[in-house]
């Protein structure tokens, strides 16, 4: 962004007679970011990031539960730090998520995802009085920051021995999470 400022300044010197050379040229480019979807995770390093996750232990079950529901509904890091416990509808089978721009998003609630998001609150959630459905392993408890999810995914990927992928996307749900998003859209 620098960068492009100063070359746009130098090119308004030239025209305006300031300078007798154009300098814009002498600028270098810099790096160019080209948009592009998360990685995505084959069915075979899905499975195997769900099975190192240690689901005897508190810390695994919450793992399990977070990497299941960031796959599964296609949640970014930040939309499972934001959960709150009151945001799991159990009776109607439905999710409501804190997307981006204050948007709340419902969405239906796989039984895979509520049985792990349910293991983790009955055997693996610490005693705390935090609102928040996925909290810190360590006192005081509190919610977890986005980039503490988005570090748990990486270690769980590095524990199985799998590249690094993108929350919400696998291999056969790579068009189903553009069908997701817009659904969530229609719905709020």
């Amino acid at each position: 962004m620098v960068l492009s400022a100063l070359r746009s300044l130098l090119r308004f010197l030239h025209v305006t007679g300031q300078t007798g050379l154009p300098l814009a040229g002498a600028v270098p480019a810099g790096r160019s970011w080209k948009p592009c979807l998360p990685r995505a995770a084959s069915a075979d390093g899905l499975r195997s990031v769900l099975a190192a996750c240690d689901r005897e232990s508190a810390g695994g079950r919450r793992h399990y539960a977070i990497v299941l529901a960031m796959t599964r509904l296609a949640l970014r890091g930040g939309e499972v730090a934001r959960l709150r416990l009151a945001d799991v509808g159990w009776r109607s089978g439905e999710l409501t998520v804190a997307g981006k721009g204050g948007r709340a998003d419902i969405l239906p609630l796989p039984a895979d995802v509520g049985e792990a998001m349910a293991d983790y609150l009955l055997r693996g959630r610490p005693a705390t009085i935090s609102p928040n459905l996925v909290v810190a392993m360590k006192a005081p408890f509190g919610a977890l920051a986005v980039s503490s999810v988005t570090v748990l995914v990486g270690r769980a990927c590095e524990r199985a021995g799998v590249d690094r992928f993108g929350p919400g996307v696998s291999e056969k749900r790579c068009e189903r999470v553009v069908d997701q998003r817009q659904c969530r859209r229609s719905r709020g």
